[in-house]
């Protein structure tokens, strides 16, 4: 009888590890937060390994076309002046990344910290929405392991209560 158990304990166990060694691990997460409203997303492209940047295969899209790329760019109402926040996993923070919006960098350092906050004056948002890219670094910081896009559409600060 108690040799059927530890059969029976072994055979699961070792259904449990082929099963765990065909799963692939989840893309890290970006969340952009202003005001109320958040947005999460998985990397659009992220290299497993740490040192080298993403190939095709490591993209979300492969080769999509840039009207799916866009459907998958979540929006976040922002107010100007107020702060916006982004979280990002720790293994991106352990590496660093950067943040830019509409191709201007907000810093000159990676950041190495899960969350970075800033705020954007009414002349930053006057033009209309902006492009939020972050981009996580290779373990040398030298090339880019993956990045994330949101789009910062302005919003009334009266209307938001």
């Amino acid at each position: 009888m108690h040799s059927r158990r530890v059969a029976a304990i072994s055979g699961a166990l070792a259904l449990a590890i082929l099963t765990l060694a065909g799963c692939q691990k989840p893309l890290p997460i970006a969340t952009v937060f202003s005001g109320s409203s958040s947005a999460s997303r998985e990397a659009l492209c992220w290299s497993p390994e740490p040192n080298r940047p993403p190939k095709q295969a490591d993209c979300l899209f492969g080769e999509a076309s840039p009207a799916q790329l866009l459907a998958y760019v979540a929006s976040i109402p922002v107010i100007p002046a107020r702060t916006i926040g982004i979280s990002v996993d720790p293994e991106v923070a352990e590496a660093g990344w950067s943040v830019t919006v509409n191709g201007r960098p907000l810093n000159n350092r990676l950041i190495k910290s899960t969350y970075y906050r800033f705020a954007l004056s009414e002349q930053n948002l006057r033009r209309g929405s902006l492009q939020l890219q972050i981009v996580g670094a290779t373990a040398d910081g030298a090339l880019t392991r993956g990045s994330w896009v949101f789009e910062l559409t302005p919003e009334d600060a009266a209307s938001s209560g």
